[in-house]
């Protein structure tokens, strides 16, 4: 003779309630780490910051018919390269130094100051 009391019975209300529970739980918890597997999966990486890219001076450069563009234009091209996720600009907006010698020959020196800008995505 089988001891009823000692196997679950699926009629009896509190196992039914205990089930129902367990099922819900396990639910709950399923979704909320795929909700945390989702939103770690498609938050955006955090933007670089923007580099700090060195001044540069050329110098003597004798006479005139020269511009800070063309003789800085060789290290924007290389800041350009080093930093692929940015616009590389030459600042425009500072003036050569020039110095005259006795016999009024000007020599400049050309202050390169370069500006960095996030590329549009």
């Amino acid at each position: 003779m089988v001891d009823e009391g000692s196997a679950p019975n699926p009629k009896n209300p509190i196992v039914k309630f205990l089930g129902i529970a367990t099922a819900i739980i396990v639910a709950l918890t399923a979704l909320i780490v795929a909700i945390k597997h989702f939103s770690e999966a498609v938050r955006p990486e955090p933007e670089k910051p923007l580099p700090v890219l060195a001044s540069t001076d050329v110098g003597n450069i004798k006479g005139s018919g020269h511009t800070v563009l063309t003789e800085c234009e060789k290290q924007r091209q290389l800041y350009a390269v080093q930093n692929p996720d940015f616009n590389v600009s030459i600042d425009e907006n500072v003036q050569p130094s020039a110095d005259k010698d006795i016999l009024g020959t000007v020599t400049y020196t050309f202050h390169c100051h370069f500006l960095a800008t996030r590329r549009p995505k």
